[in-house]
């Protein structure tokens, strides 16, 4: 790293701003830190076209802000003597810090890490829906489908159930897997619904890999047995 920033500082910022220098430069790139980050951070504008011509699959300020979150939020998320993770205070940091990057979205999923962490399901539920409102397409399906279990799995509260139930239905419109179809069943079946329920679960069966199959079987007979399927 000292190294390249030597380069840097003597190669400058035009002669560095070129699709190879680009492409070879923005994988090396770890912390806030680094003469890289800086040069980036600096020149975003001219870094988002170098991206698009060597077909960088994101936009510079996701790349910039996921360098931020992994070295500012992280250790807050998984710090285990932080009781309440404070939204607002960290905000108000990072644009102290970083006033040209917009770390909205990774601040609302690190919010959301923070409460899944803590199995506090209910807190997990409302910062879902408040990043869903700001971005529909804020969570990937898997994202969707792996909150959705975790309430499932370890919530007996009916409006965090039916939040889930939301979720999933909402992975399954993105992409229909048989893991989703899977969670999709199993909630239907936690909120009482198990008429229904089975022929969803029958459905993700059909399409079940050979290592799901033994659990997706296993949940069906205790639908069909009317039998809980969680803990």
């Amino acid at each position: 790293n000292e190294a390249l920033t030597r380069y840097i500082k003597i190669a400058g910022t035009t002669a560095l701003l070129t699709p190879d220098n680009i492409q070879h430069l923005f994988p090396m790139i770890s912390l806030t830190t680094d003469a890289a980050f800086t040069l980036f951070y600096n020149n975003q504008e001219r870094v988002g076209e170098l991206f698009a011509d060597i077909k960088v699959p994101f936009l510079v300020n996701d790349f910039l802000a996921s360098i931020i979150m992994e070295e500012v939020i992280n250790d807050k998320i998984y710090d285990e003597n932080i009781i309440t993770f404070d939204l607002e205070t960290v905000a108000k940091q990072l644009k102290n810090d970083f006033p040209k990057v917009d770390v909205s979205k990774y601040l609302l999923q690190g919010e959301t890490q923070y409460y899944y962490g803590k199995m506090n399901w209910m807190k997990m539920k409302e910062t879902v829906e408040k990043m869903l409102s700001v971005n529909d397409e804020a969570l990937t399906a898997n994202m969707l489908n792996d909150l959705a279990w975790a309430i499932f799995a370890y919530s007996d509260d009916k409006i965090c159930l039916q939040a889930a139930l939301t979720w999933s239905t909402k992975s399954l419109e993105m992409e229909k897997l048989a893991v989703h179809y899977n969670t999709y069943a199993n909630l239907l079946h936690k909120i009482g619904d198990t008429k229904n329920a089975i022929p969803w679960e029958e459905k993700a069966l059909k399409m079940a890999s050979d290592a799901e199959k033994v659990d997706f079987q296993d949940f069906l007979a205790k639908m069909k047995a009317g039998t809980p399927t969680w803990n």
